[in-house]
């Protein structure tokens, strides 16, 4: 149970595109001892392509593509523009056609909507986070 204003909206997870919530020195993970072969796996050179363009291209019928991209789209439409170009670009990686078709729903939607409103979040008192519209 949240007890405060939950951060007023803001991220509660690190990292995000918007530097908050800090690293907290007091919640870093503890020390133990383990044997030489643990270790962290670095993701950053995974392909993370390949299935998803498989799917999209072989497994999905045109309706469902269609589906499959207008949820994507109307997931994103709220979103900041920054974050919807990246995730088109990811979504460009996976198959042109998947990119292109939700590009063009977010554009359809960015033009009903004012989307050029940035937001950014400020601590206003010793916990609270407010969004403010510039």
């Amino acid at each position: 149970m949240c007890l405060s204003d939950n951060q007023g909206g803001a991220p509660n997870y690190y990292p995000n595109s918007f530097s908050c919530p800090e690293t907290q020195p007091a919640c870093l993970e503890s020390k133990f001892k383990v044997s030489a072969d643990v270790a962290r796996y670095n993701s950053a050179d995974d392909d993370n392509v390949t299935q998803v363009r498989t799917f999209f291209t072989q497994v999905l019928n045109e309706e469902e593509r269609q589906r499959l991209c207008q949820n994507m789209a109307g997931h994103l439409k709220g979103a900041q523009l920054f974050i919807q170009k990246r995730m088109v670009k990811n979504l460009m990686a996976v198959h042109p056609d998947y990119g292109n078709r939700v590009q063009a729903l977010l554009d359809k939607y960015n033009a009903e909507a004012d989307k050029n409103a940035i937001r950014v979040y400020s601590r206003g008192g010793a916990s609270s986070i407010t969004a403010s519209k510039i």
